[in-house]
């Protein structure tokens, strides 16, 4: 028999979330609760967890308090994307929009469809993600602001002030950089030419690729799969399906290593002409039809695999091996 759950939709602001569900009787019940971590853990203390799902929508840090407390109590929860709510909102042909309206929207969305569980990235995981986006964050910063400084520097009556001022901002962004470097990047001299010298003999896997992703991952020291790796970078397939009548086409859950997803992407065009295992996989998926770019997204997690599996191995690069994953 199948297991019935109480669906609590839950919108979420930057200070409050509005939660509503239908008691047995189909009556709606709502409430307000501060968007605290405490506010969120009493309210939850008077739920039975074992027949309640929680439904809400990804507001990026703001639904991350929300998402933390429920992980803790090992509550059942579903976090839609904003074009998966906008979806549903358009089929209920709703006009009006409310904070209520929407937590009730939410509700009724977990009741109809049903969605699969949503599964939280690994605590380390994500904070070597926020490190690098920030150090990202930083770099562009610098560029910004060296870049107003060399523009100054054209004029003939530049000021001096805003000149001195602008390059003891650019001093403070490196000494940023620096310190959050060394949280990063651990890696000598020697084993950055060690690891250099694994990745590049993978075949689509050049000198730039080789680079950017050992600066981007430290080398895979602090990952235990390729499966992290790829999540980490940003080009690991999303599911988008929920319940039987939205089956959406995955996106790859995008971070901050856009540059070393941009790499990766024109490695993969090479790797699925030379790599024999990439080609394999290139050709076997466009022979089904489906489309080009996702294609290569797939050959960027063959490479990734491949590399991986050097690094950790220590091993040498066989391209006449082609495995059928």
């Amino acid at each position: 028999m199948e297991k019935k759950y109480t669906y609590y939709g839950i919108d979420v602001s930057q200070s409050s979330l509005q939660i509503s569900y239908q008691s047995l009787q189909g009556a709606w019940q709502e409430t307000e609760i501060a968007n605290q971590i405490i506010a969120i853990s009493e309210w939850l203390q008077n739920i039975d967890l074992t027949q309640s799902w929680f439904i809400y929508e990804y507001t990026g840090n703001y639904s991350s308090r929300l998402s933390y407390s429920l992980n803790l109590v090992e509550a059942q929860f579903s976090i839609l994307t904003p074009s998966q709510s906008k979806g549903f909102r358009a089929t209920l042909k709703s006009i009006s929009k409310t904070d209520k309206q929407d937590a009730r929207m939410l509700c009724q969305y977990g009741q109809k469809m049903q969605p699969e569980a949503t599964a939280l990235p690994d605590v380390s995981l994500e904070q070597k993600r926020q490190k690098y986006k920030y150090l990202a964050t930083l770099k562009a910063e610098k560029q910004a602001f060296t870049n107003r400084l060399d523009a100054l520097s054209y004029l003939p009556n530049a000021d001096k002030i805003v000149q001195n001022s602008l390059q003891e901002t650019i001093t403070f962004f490196d000494l940023q950089i620096q310190t959050l470097s060394a949280e990063v990047f651990t890696l000598d001299e020697d084993d950055f030419k060690r690891i250099y010298d694994l990745m590049t003999q993978v075949v689509g896997i050049g000198n730039t690729t080789a680079t950017a992703l050992i600066i981007a991952t430290n080398g895979f020291q602090d990952f235990d799969n390729a499966k992290q790796v790829a999540k980490f970078i940003g080009v690991a397939p999303s599911d988008r399906q929920s319940g039987t009548s939205i089956k959406q086409k995955g996106h790859i859950s995008k971070s901050a290593c856009a540059a070393v997803r941009t790499s990766l992407y024109m490695a993969a065009q090479n790797a699925a002409r030379f790599n024999h295992a990439c080609k394999e996989l290139f050709t076997r998926l466009r022979a089904k039809g489906k489309p080009y770019k996702l294609v290569i997204i797939a050959v960027i997690n063959k490479l990734i695999k491949q590399t991986f599996a050097v690094v950790k191995n220590k091993a040498t690069f066989d391209n006449f091996l082609i495995n059928a994953k």
